[in-house]
């Protein structure tokens, strides 16, 4: 388990938000195997002219098949990146609703409280 999760299950006690964060965890999660494998291989054209990637196997000597044939694409690249985008687009409105929870559990003091209103005169 990651830190981020673990600081994550300590501090949040919401259902829904811990629901939420699962989901987008294990999302980011998949998108981090995906950039990993991108970036991490080594990639060149057969013969045949298939995409070719080269993997490390640590039982090599038991399966000699160090060779993946991929599909990839421009598309594959780009539906990472899109993945990607989603995936900031969902963490900053999880960001949005993790900020409004630890706010309703806050009690307003009545120093607070007064700032408030002179902020909201001014402002009007």
């Amino acid at each position: 388990m990651s830190k981020f999760k673990r600081l994550f299950l300590y501090k949040i006690k919401n259902v829904d938000l811990l629901k939420e964060f699962k989901i987008i965890h294990d999302e980011l999660n998949n998108i981090r195997e995906k950039r990993n494998k991108f970036l991490h291989s080594i990639w060149f054209v057969d013969d045949n002219n298939k995409i070719m990637r080269f993997k490390y196997r640590s039982d090599i000597k038991v399966n000699p098949d160090i060779f993946d044939e991929e599909q990839n694409s421009l598309k594959n690249i780009d539906d990472v990146l899109n993945r990607i985008i989603q995936a900031k687009e969902t963490l900053s409105e999880l960001d949005k609703k993790v900020i409004e929870y630890y706010n309703s559990l806050l009690i307003e003091t009545p120093y607070a409280k007064e700032q408030r209103k002179n902020q909201e005169k001014t402002s009007t």
